[in-house]
């Protein structure tokens, strides 16, 4: 007999899960939520800046997205401008 194939790719909170079967996903969502609770988010659409498609073959096919922030941007915490803490007073520069 031929077993499905399962993978997970866990980041911080979110778990993306594939396999060559639907029963052994919903298998595991079950299980995985007989031990914490967990949120079947259905079919992924967008996942760490990539947008995911989907075929007629069910294959998987991903495109880059574009980000909010410039990719060659280089952040310093000396160059960001001063703001004020809770009281209003402005936050030295050290």
């Amino acid at each position: 007999m031929n077993e499905p194939q399962i993978y997970l790719l866990v980041y911080v909170d979110d778990i993306v899960i594939t396999s060559s079967k639907q029963s052994a996903i919903d298998t595991l969502i079950h299980g995985l939520g007989l031990a914490s609770p967990v949120k079947d988010l259905g079919f992924l659409s967008f996942f760490l800046g990539l947008e995911v498609d989907y075929t007629d073959g069910g294959v998987l096919q991903s495109k880059p997205m574009l980000s909010p922030m410039e990719a060659s941007l280089k952040l310093s915490k000396f160059d960001s401008p001063a703001f004020a803490t809770e009281t209003g007073a402005p936050v030295a520069k050290t």
